[in-house]
């Protein structure tokens, strides 16, 4: 009997002490106040941040619906408070930008780089010169960045606006113009705006890399729409992609500069040039000047500027632009010099229908073109402008310049700068006049 009562108490004991043991716990971990927790994240991110002694490489996807993809940031983090930053779009490789930044609590523990840094806020500026076509918010992305994770192998960030992840790795030289030289050149060598792609040995046609960094492809129904960047060996998706039982994210050039085919490792997703000549029409914006123009092509551009110069007017050779824009189809004037001193925009419209590999027929939209009452639409009835449009298409009776009596539209075989993914030129010749040809210099792409 004592000895069932000496269990008890042994057993009553150890009851009575679990309360205790909990509050015991309870206190070791909330030892620290909030406030002081997050002080020490703070402070060990600033550390980190200020650990990588050649800066980091930082990727960012600047607007929130990614509307833009990916660029690529070299950024160093200095103890007193200074960023040295420089970015892929310096037209200097070696213009490296100091501004000041700071971590506070304002969204969490937050890095923000608070003075102007061009290499920094060309991505969250508006009206920035480096993406006009979007010029009331830029890229519309951030440069405030809430921290999320940060070791010294990966810092992970967060836009505070835009909610997009950005990634910081730390960097293993000190000379960064190389390296800014590398994703330059990238962006022109692995660019491919007309591509086809192999996806576990199935072939799939009419791919596309956009001017905005986006990589267009459908496969067995669905369709992609992937942002991407470019790096030193090829492009990085946004986030990885699971097709037809494979993941891939990063793709490495195994072509050549002028061929690059672009390659998961397992081989079995590689992206390569298609010659479709229509579809570069669709994606690329060409300029078109007298230099490389005969018959009814040269005397749009020569009788325009003879009609304009009645009224003191002009247009800047090499100053007219082919191609779509705004999701038109057109032919644009930037500034269409109507007086000495007074320009406005001029658009004329064209439509094209696909006829074969290498033809295509172009038929010049009068009624669309001329339709809103913007000054630039009366240019085009005022100060004639149909003209422009007369090497690709009938364009009407146009006072002594042109009488061609109707709007019909012209034939044309194409061709394009051989042995390269990137041609630099694209030429048109009519089919029912051999004369009548254009060679149409490569802009830039959409």
């Amino acid at each position: 009997m004592n000895s069932i009562k000496y269990i008890f108490r042994l057993a009553l004991g150890a009851v009575l002490l679990l309360p205790l043991a909990s509050c015991q716990k309870d206190q070791n971990i909330f030892s620290e106040t909030p406030a002081e927790r997050t002080q020490r994240t703070m402070n060990e991110a600033l550390k980190t941040l200020q650990g990588a002694v050649y800066g980091w490489e930082m990727s960012v996807y600047p607007s929130p619906d990614k509307t833009f993809g990916g660029y690529t940031l070299f950024v160093r983090f200095d103890k007193n408070g200074t960023a040295s930053i420089s970015d892929e779009l310096q037209i200097d490789p070696a213009d490296v930008t100091e501004s000041l930044y700071a971590i506070d609590n304002s969204n969490g523990p937050t890095l923000t780089f608070d003075t102007y840094n061009v290499s920094m806020h060309r991505y969250s500026e508006p009206a920035s010169e480096s993406f006009e076509a979007s010029r009331a918010t830029g890229a519309d992305g951030d440069y405030s960045f809430q921290i999320i994770s940060a070791t010294e192998e990966k810092v992970v960030l967060r836009g505070v606006r835009s909610l997009v992840y950005a990634e910081l790795k730390p960097l293993k030289t000190a000379y960064w113009q190389p390296l800014v030289e590398n994703i330059k050149n990238a962006a022109n060598n692995y660019f491919l705006p007309t591509a086809k792609a192999q996806i576990d040995g199935t072939v799939v046609s009419g791919v596309r890399m956009t001017g905005k960094r986006h990589l267009l492809f459908t496969y067995k129904g669905v369709d992609y729409n992937l942002p991407f960047r470019f790096t030193s060996t090829g492009l990085e998706l946004y986030e990885p992609l699971s097709i037809a039982g494979l993941t891939v994210q990063t793709l490495t050039n195994k072509g050549t500069l002028d061929m690059p085919v672009l390659a998961d490792a397992t081989g079995k997703f590689e992206l390569s040039y298609e010659e479709n000549l229509p579809a570069l029409l669709q994606v690329a914006i060409f300029k078109y000047s007298s230099a490389k123009a005969t018959g009814r092509f040269a005397s749009a551009l020569s009788n325009m500027s003879r009609h304009l110069n009645n009224y003191s007017g002009r247009i800047v050779d090499g100053g007219v632009y082919f191609g779509v824009l705004d999701g038109a189809l057109q032919l644009y004037v930037p500034q269409f010099y109507y007086t000495s001193s007074s320009y406005a925009p001029a658009t004329l419209l064209l439509n094209a229908e696909i006829l074969g590999p290498k033809e295509v027929k172009f038929t010049y939209d009068h009624a669309a073109s001329t339709s809103t009452g913007d000054i630039g639409a009366q240019l085009i009835i005022y100060r004639s402008a149909h003209i422009l449009a007369a090497g690709f298409s009938n364009v009407g009776n146009i006072s002594t310049y042109y009488t061609d009596g109707n709007y019909d539209g012209r034939t044309f075989e194409l061709s394009v700068e051989p042995g390269t993914a990137r041609p630099k030129w694209i030429k048109l010749v009519d089919k029912s006049d051999s004369s009548n040809t254009v060679e149409l210099t490569t802009a830039f792409y959409n």
